[in-house]
């Protein structure tokens, strides 16, 4: 026991100067309107938006030649919105081996909906820059609560059936050094406190006319 517990204090100097490894970035964007990747957006109740699933490719050499990966959302907090909702995107270089994505279901239990697999496939393989591979769209059913949970992620859900990450390499290899990057919904300013005050009024006034009455019985 002891040797495991030093080993790590051995290590730490040397890890810190192991060159980081690079990484395929596959982020959130929750806002498609601005150039860049958004990982929150205001909303209040009702409102209409449009995510995206973007790849980085910025800090990953391999390139990528294959891809499939699906998205999971708080189903409280998002409703998909449109038929359909979800759009499966070329990016450039690559072509999409079935129209459209295989479902896009509100529930799936556990409070979670999913939009399953965007793929793409690439036979020279894309080596740099970032690129949208699909959007969804929600409507925001109430006030967003301003939790700090993740309110869409995506992900490989389906145990590499369909969903997976390949390079550009002759051997086509599984990528697996991934930084997913969810997205997250905020109250817009004074959004959830305005829309309790009314609620909290009411219970504070029939409070107060109820010991009134008592106090003139």
């Amino acid at each position: 026991m002891k040797a495991k517990q030093f080993a790590p204090c051995l290590l730490a100097p040397l890890l810190a100067l192991w060159p980081a490894r690079a990484q395929l970035i596959i982020a959130v964007d929750m806002d498609t309107s601005t150039p860049a990747i958004e990982s929150t957006r205001t909303a209040k109740a009702g409102d209409i938006i449009t995510v995206g699933i973007v790849f980085d490719l910025s800090s990953h050499a391999g390139g990528i030649a294959i891809y499939g990966v699906s998205a999971r959302f708080d189903n409280a907090e998002l409703q998909l919105s449109g038929t359909p909702a979800a759009v499966e995107l070329a990016p450039p270089g690559f072509f999409n081996n079935t129209p459209g994505v295989k479902h896009e279901k509100q529930s799936i239990g556990g409070g979670l909906g999913e939009v399953w697999n965007f793929e793409g496939e690439s036979i020279a393989g894309v080596f740099s820059g970032s690129f949208m591979v699909g959007t969804i769209t929600f409507e925001v059913p109430a006030a967003p609560l301003d939790d700090g949970r993740p309110d869409i992620w995506p992900g490989i859900f389906d145990g590499m059936l369909l969903d997976g990450l390949f390079d550009a390499t002759a051997t086509l290899d599984e990528i697996t050094n991934v930084r997913w990057e969810p997205g997250y919904l905020v109250p817009e300013p004074g959004g959830w406190a305005a829309a309790a005050l009314p609620a909290l009024a009411g219970v504070l006034g029939a409070g107060w006319l109820r010991r009134r009455r008592q106090a003139t019985a």
